[in-house]
């Protein structure tokens, strides 16, 4: 889940986005002001943007472990 003018928002959308190549991933962004996105903000009560969400379970926020995501990402591949 995103904000506009977020700049962990926009980190996180490059990350994926890179990682995406390498990875079979499916990315969904969602927009934080959306019902859904208003939903997950009161779900998981984060502080801030964006709301990275693996397999329905939360897996982070704000500014996001590259090295966090590719060990889980590469678990999920075995």
């Amino acid at each position: 889940m995103s904000s506009t003018g977020c700049h962990f928002c926009s980190d996180a959308r490059d990350l994926f986005r890179r990682l995406s190549i390498e990875f079979d991933v499916r990315v969904r962004e969602v927009d934080l002001e959306s019902m859904e996105g208003a939903a997950a903000l009161r779900q998981w009560r984060v502080p801030f943007p964006p709301i990275v969400v693996i397999d329905g379970e939360l897996f982070g926020y704000g500014r996001i472990s590259e090295r966090k995501v590719r060990r889980t990402l590469s678990r999920a591949r075995t």
